[in-house]
């Protein structure tokens, strides 16, 4: 798992210089407890002070009188200063470090999903994928910093336990041997149950998810059904079986921490007392027993950090494992052609095409063949394979027997983003996002100069709609819930319209309409110099194609030609 995130950081050179930034700030920590004892001697003993060469020539070259105990505690607070400033600028370093990986992944994760392959999308859950792209990108960059944090406090430990092993080895080597032994025993008894309940907790973020969609998703029918408590309680549940799993991994990674500073003190008492009866010199008792708490203060965080990093990455193990699975997708490049020009006709053998699971075919034994220009009309009973046979010839999907000529040039998965860019599609569920009434004629394409949005909205009957409103100040609400049907279907529209396309692709997009209406855009739809294919069950509104085919039996059976 470590190996595999490693490769799919971006910027690695942010990597290691907060390791060595990490590194330094651990050798400052150690440096701090190594200059204590030197403090305390000069503080009990100033004339010591004059035995440095470094403190005689500061006094000469500057000829100031200064009390030696006044200079080092300057000296000392100054050098602890330094060090603390280190501390907040590496904290804040780490956290930007941390959440820029976040949204790099959360970036790649939505790029992906974006980019997959049709079929492979429909298949997966999209709570799922929300759940990757938001809290689980966070656990994974959390799991990283974790890595590198125990790596820079295992320095940091040792460095400050040779610290002071150096003044006391084997009273010191005791106290730290205790604490060690108690940290593994309790690592080692928990691993198991935080990696289940890491698992647990991936499940449950994703349901909890899934149970939201679900419930606002169909809250008319939940409303009208009185199902309120059902969508309730399984939110409930699923939350209370997370609040568990999140319960017992923070207890088991907090709790050592107040164990091992009750340890500590009593070990300290007991080294206090016992050196006491055994030496009876005060003073370097004393001495001692502030570099000992004082390299504590230091140590036990930094031991802390450690296993609490451990279960982190522990708890989020299965977290981590589904971000990687979402990063293995590699989004292909276009082809190096350019553009794919559709100046002539379009090809479709399709010898079989099934889905995945289905034993039998949807469609199997169809060709379909048209120019440039063409007006083609399909027709047949639900459930006959309409909208697949839509799916492949616009390219969502591929993976089918058989292939496809756009001008003798055969479309696959280098070149099929270029043959999509001839495409406009009306499809009969009417996508809408919260946002104006601009922006989801737009969608996402940058606003062109040789288009006039408003004589769209004119010929798609939409000009009593927009009477006197501002285009980007009309809002459609979420799930197109402050609109009609028909306005959806005529929005639709004239986002097929602004993308100027080659081609237009209408799936029973004007059910919706009263008639009159209706009859006025398959007029407009007519006079259109494109090529248009027509999918509906309304026969009457064909009367302008050139060819009708009907599709039933898994294939295409040429009804009229004009």
């Amino acid at each position: 798992m470590i190996k595999i995130l490693w490769d799919k950081i971006t910027n690695k050179r942010k990597f290691y210089l907060f390791g060595i930034l990490s590194l330094v700030n651990a050798l400052s920590d150690a440096i701090n407890i190594g200059l204590l004892i030197p403090f305390i001697n000069v503080m009990s003993k100033p004339e010591l002070l004059f035995q440095y060469p470094y403190f005689k020539y500061l006094i000469n070259l500057f000829e100031f009188n200064l009390n030696p105990r006044i200079f080092i505690l300057i000296l000392f607070i100054g050098i602890l200063l330094i060090s603390s400033s280190f501390r907040i600028y590496i904290n804040w370093f780490s956290l930007k470090f941390s959440y820029s990986i976040s949204e790099n992944f959360a970036q790649k994760i939505y790029s992906n999903v974006l980019y997959k392959d049709y079929l492979e999308i429909i298949k997966e859950s999209s709570s799922k994928t929300i759940g990757d792209i938001t809290y689980r990108v966070n656990a994974t960059s959390n799991v990283i910093l974790s890595i590198v944090l125990i790596f820079n406090n295992v320095i940091l430990s040792l460095l400050i336990l040779i610290s002071l092993l150096l003044v006391n080895f084997s009273s010191i080597g005791m106290v730290l041997l205790g604490i060690g032994i108690i940290y593994l025993v309790i690592t080692f008894a928990f691993k198991s149950e935080i990696s289940k309940k890491s698992k647990l907790i991936s499940k449950t973020q994703t349901e909890l998810i899934k149970i939201v969609q679900e419930g606002i998703g169909g809250i008319k029918e939940v409303i009208l059904t009185s199902s309120q408590s059902f969508f309730i309680n399984e939110f409930k549940n699923r939350y209370n079986d997370l609040t568990k799993s999140l319960v017992y991994n923070s207890f088991i990674s907090s709790s050592p921490k107040i164990l091992i500073e009750v340890i500590s003190i009593a070990l300290l008492l007991m080294f206090y007392f016992f050196s006491v009866a055994k030496d009876g010199d005060i003073t370097k008792i004393i001495g001692l027993i502030s570099v000992i708490a004082f390299g504590a203060q230091k140590l036990l965080p930094s031991l802390q950090t450690i296993y609490q990093n451990w279960t982190n990455i522990t708890s989020n193990k299965f977290l981590v494992l589904d971000v990687l699975e979402n990063l293995k997708f590699k989004i292909t490049n276009p082809s190096k052609i350019k553009k794919l020009n559709f100046e002539e006709k379009f090809e479709l053998n399709l010898s079989k095409f099934s889905y995945e699971g289905q034993k039998s075919s949807t469609l199997e034994g169809l060709n379909l063949n048209f120019n440039k220009g063409d007006k083609i009309g399909i027709i047949g009973p639900s459930g006959t394979g309409k909208s697949t046979l839509i799916n492949i010839i616009s390219g969502l999907i591929l993976d089918f027997k058989g292939e496809i000529k756009i001008d003798n040039i055969k479309l696959d998965k280098k070149n099929i983003r270029l043959w999509q860019d001839q495409i406009a599609f009306v499809p009969q569920n009417v996508f809408i996002f919260d946002s104006s009434l601009e922006e989801n004629i737009t969608f996402g394409i940058e606003k062109r100069k040789d288009i006039n949005i408003n004589s769209l909205l004119k010929q798609v009957k939409l000009d009593k709609f927009i009477k006197g409103r501002n285009l980007k100040k009309i809002p459609l609400g979420e799930k197109a819930n402050m609109i009609s049907g028909g306005e959806k279907q005529r929005i639709a529209l004239a986002r097929a319209l602004y993308r100027n396309t080659s081609l237009i692709i209408f799936d029973e997009a004007t059910n919706a309409l009263d008639k009159k209406v209706e009859d006025e855009i398959f007029k407009m739809i007519y006079s259109l110099q494109k090529t248009i294919i027509i999918i509906t069950h309304n026969t009457k509104n064909l009367q302008g194609c050139d060819k009708i085919f009907e599709l039933k039996n898994k294939k295409l059976e040429k009804v009229y030609v004009h």
